[in-house]
């Protein structure tokens, strides 16, 4: 290797994440999984629904449940775009938005179990708060996220970095399923969903150890240009979908894959009512769920 290509700092990139493949692809890899799955214990299409239903929520609030993580990320990426593309490191960056990802539910887990029964108004909000919360502070980081797993890992080896969290946090699931059943056979009612919250908590911080492993590489920023302000940032965007034809096929397919929100939210409380069974069937439902999820997850990897 020449004197230039041993100073070229692509080069001195690529080695260095090679060095820390294995560290970082595991890493990524049991982080990912250990949060999937930790949610796995308050489904947000199963579990929240129901406690929404049991916390007296309107019928309009049990249908955003599995939606709310998701209303809490869309916005947060937008604005802080031309924030995140300046950063030199991103981890510093994820380890304190990563905390206040995951307190919202140990927030929810303690009003849960302490006035649930008394003050389930209060309770509800919290129930409410947790994803949203959870999912604006994911939102305000999610491209740092993004560019953290480009910059440890290889092009050729992302795909099976989140194949393996899916997996993982499917196996998660299978169990999860079993511990709601036998949770909210136990302790029905607002306890009982503390309890799971509770749970959830435990598995996320189990996720964040896990994040604390990953050792970012450095790599030279890819914008070297003027910094770009919040204003200049928003009024690329019409641009920047007109002139790509990919990106404006990926924005409609994500919008219609929302529509399985319109139906979600009230299935399982549907199945509770037409069998007649307790809430702890809800495990039943999780459990199968996640190995639906996880026969999908090997028959794409084999695709």
């Amino acid at each position: 290797m020449t004197d230039v290509a041993a100073a070229d700092p692509y080069e001195v990139h690529r080695k260095e994440r090679l060095r820390y493949f294995w560290r970082n692809y595991l890493a990524h890899s049991i982080e990912g999984g250990l949060f999937v799955g930790g949610l796995a214990f308050v489904a947000q299409d199963s579990v929240l629904p129901r406690l929404a239903e049991l916390l007296q929520a309107p019928p309009w609030l049990v249908g955003l449940m599995p939606a709310l993580m998701w209303i809490g990320i869309g916005l947060p990426p937008l604005f802080v775009a031309h924030r995140i593309e300046r950063l030199a490191r991103y981890k510093p960056l994820l380890l304190v938005t990563g905390v206040f990802q995951r307190l919202p539910f140990l927030l929810a887990a303690l009003v849960l179990l302490f006035f649930g029964e008394t003050q389930p108004k209060a309770a509800l909000v919290a129930v409410v708060l947790a994803p949203v919360l959870s999912g604006f502070f994911c939102g305000i980081s999610i491209t740092a996220w993004m560019e953290l797993v480009a910059r440890t890992l290889p092009s050729e080896r992302r795909a099976s970095v989140f194949a393996w969290r899916n997996i993982i946090s499917a196996v998660i699931g299978l169990g999860a399923g079993g511990i709601i059943a036998a949770i909210l056979t136990r302790y029905p009612g607002t306890r009982g969903y503390g309890l799971l919250h509770l749970l959830a908590f435990a598995m996320l911080v189990a996720s964040y150890i896990g994040f604390c492993v990953i050792r970012e590489t450095v790599r030279p920023p890819q914008n070297q240009g003027p910094p770009q302000s919040l204003a200049a940032n928003m009024k690329s965007v019409p641009g920047l979908v007109r002139s790509a034809p990919g990106l404006r096929r990926f924005l409609v397919l994500r919008a219609f894959i929302m529509g399985q929100f319109i139906m979600i939210p009230y299935l399982a409380i549907h199945a509770l009512r037409t069998t007649g069974q307790p809430d702890s069937f809800l495990g039943m439902l999780v459990a199968l769920q996640m190995a639906g999820a996880m026969v999908g997850n090997f028959g794409a990897g084999w695709a």
